[in-house]
């Protein structure tokens, strides 16, 4: 029992002092990281603490020191914000990608739809069900081919969008070298 105690002091001590040393790096090429080692180049030690809920505005000193030491490095590298550059690498490795597996599988399922609606239609066995089935099947195969169309179109005008938006990514980002 007093065992269990002393270990809970000890994490209670860890717990109620719980800063410690990370330091702010900027790279050759302007990236920010967050390492527990000492930096090569520019940057610094922070002060890290647990999240208690009652956040202090940081010392306007350090923020500035902080912004000024970036500032150099980021000039060098990509003119896009984070966020721009984020969007562009997602776009260039995923976004456009799935959009065209998206219209891939949306095609492979409407031709299958469609390959087993003509299916039932060539199995009808006596004259008076396939006269129906023809005429039914016809309309189903007229309302499969507009669904199908109008979502193809959809699908085609999401990834014309995101073309697009890289296009005006890659330009801005080249214009900015």
């Amino acid at each position: 029992m007093r065992l269990k105690m002393v270990a809970f002091a000890c994490i209670l001590g860890v717990v109620v002092d719980g800063a410690w040393a990370i330091n702010k790096c900027v790279g050759d090429d302007g990236r920010t990281s967050f390492q527990d080692a000492p930096c090569l180049g520019v940057g610094g030690a922070i002060e890290v603490r647990p999240a208690s809920g009652l956040a202090k505005p940081a010392p306007a000193a350090a923020a500035s020191d902080a912004a000024g030491a970036a500032a150099p490095a980021a000039a060098k590298g990509r003119k896009l914000s984070f966020e721009e550059w984020d969007r562009k690498t997602y776009l260039e490795n995923r976004g456009i990608f799935e959009a065209n597996a998206d219209i891939d599988s949306h095609n492979a399922r409407c031709d299958e739809r469609r390959r087993a609606l003509l299916e039932e239609k060539r199995n009808a066995q006596d004259s008076l069900r396939a006269a129906v089935l023809a005429n039914t099947s016809a309309t189903e195969i007229q309302a499969l081919a507009t669904e199908c169309a109008s979502r193809l179109q959809q699908l085609t005008t999401v990834r014309n969008r995101l073309e697009d938006e890289l296009q005006r990514l890659r330009e801005k980002e080249r214009a900015s070298k």
